[in-house]
């Protein structure tokens, strides 16, 4: 067993450490135990403690308070938005891709097949090409042959930044294509905020999901963007909280935490150690063992600067998980929502790997403020256990 203060955690894609600085503005709002909802001092206080978390929240992202919609975490909010826009306003069709998020995928299964919503025809897989990043003359194509057909409105929902290869999508160029035509836009941002700059007016977004506990916050807080002027069915039904559209008392001690926390790391000038850095790093170091390529772009101004997707060629990524962890290093073979699936990852496969490569394939995620020597040992560490990969 491998203490954790020698462990060296490199799975932040999965989740991230909540941050000592969350835990005190949780223990902290703990105190301050109103209902948000109710009309006496600790009820107004409680009040004020959330729309001033809504606030730092709606800056960070160029958005209004009243923008901003608190939820449970990344799958609530993607729920919230496709099925709270298909239900208002009738979508006839929905586009994403293979790649996406299975709360998003599953979501769109659920509304394009057998669901209570019949007003939507089918669903379109937009193609992606090899590095994971749309092919957007193949997009206006799809979204062309739709308007010709019917002239319905369409619903696009892509995430920002992939959560298994770390490739960034061309929001603005997709938003730019879909105003040519009719329709609705919601992006997963889980991966992408705050770890790059989001402007949500600039981007042309109708709708946006986030996860609080990809940047240091608990398990069970997120929020959803939700552009002015657009209507949304409330996926939870009951009090007025949310401006109506997501009933419940609001998690104060969580809530306050979070918006604290964006507005740090908003306002944090420290970077990720580069993608780029890590990757020649590895190369150096393991290539003699085995053949190493890199998943995703190659250009790494369009990955995020803390994932790398990674193949090791002919070996087995279970046991090389394995024996990482045995040495201390938290590594894994995808995304944490899919493991334990004896079927390759969809996202691998949908940029052309063989099932063979898919099975001999790690993700390393990091977080910003982790040493680079931290890295350079799991480096060497992770040569040694791929040399033991080959003994066995």
């Amino acid at each position: 067993m491998v203490r954790g203060d020698t462990m060296i955690y490199l799975d932040n894609a999965a989740t991230t450490k909540v941050a000592p600085k969350v835990i005190e503005d949780i223990t902290e709002a703990l105190h301050w135990y109103g209902n948000p909802s109710s009309a006496h001092e600790m009820g107004y206080k409680a009040r004020q403690i959330v729309e001033d978390a809504r606030k730092k929240i709606a800056d960070s992202i160029n958005a209004e308070p009243e923008e901003i919609i608190f939820t449970s975490g990344g799958s609530e909010a993607n729920n919230m938005a496709l099925k709270g826009i298909v239900e208002m306003y009738g979508i006839d069709s929905i586009l994403t891709t293979e790649i996406e998020h299975p709360s998003i995928l599953k979501t769109v299964q659920y509304l394009t097949f057998g669901s209570s919503f019949d007003m939507v025809d089918d669903k379109t897989y937009i193609p992606v090409d090899s590095t994971g990043r749309i092919d957007l003359k193949a997009f206006n194509d799809i979204l062309e042959k739709r308007y010709r057909c019917y002239c319905g409105a369409n619903l696009i929902t892509v995430s920002m930044v992939n959560n298994e290869i770390g490739t960034i999508q061309p929001i603005k160029e997709i938003v730019e294509i879909l105003h040519n035509y009719t329709g609705f836009i919601h992006v997963d941002a889980v991966q992408a905020f705050p770890h790059m700059k989001i402007d949500v007016k600039e981007l042309g977004i109708d709708t946006m999901a986030v996860s609080g506990h990809k940047f240091g916050c608990p398990k069970g807080v997120g929020f959803l963007y939700k552009r002015k002027g657009l209507d949304l069915e409330p996926l939870i039904h009951g009090g007025h909280q949310e401006n109506g559209l997501r009933a419940g008392t609001e998690n104060l001690p969580y809530i306050y935490a979070m918006g604290n926390q964006v507005e740090r790391l908003i306002y944090d000038d420290k970077k990720a150690i580069g993608a780029e850095a890590l990757w020649k790093t590895l190369e150096n170091l393991c290539g003699t063992h085995c053949e190493l390529q890199l998943n995703g772009t190659q250009d790494f101004y369009n990955r995020i600067d803390r994932i790398l997707n990674i193949t090791f060629k002919k070996i087995n990524a279970d046991v090389l998980i394995t024996l990482l962890s045995d040495r201390g290093i938290c590594v894994s073979a995808g995304a944490a929502c899919c493991s334990g699936e004896k079927t390759p990852s969809k996202v691998l496969k949908a940029i052309g790997l063989s099932d063979e490569d898919a099975f001999s394939t790690i993700r390393i995620s990091w977080e910003n403020n982790i040493e680079y020597e931290f890295l350079i040992r799991f480096a060497h560490i992770l040569a040694d256990c791929l040399n033991m990969c080959l003994l066995v």
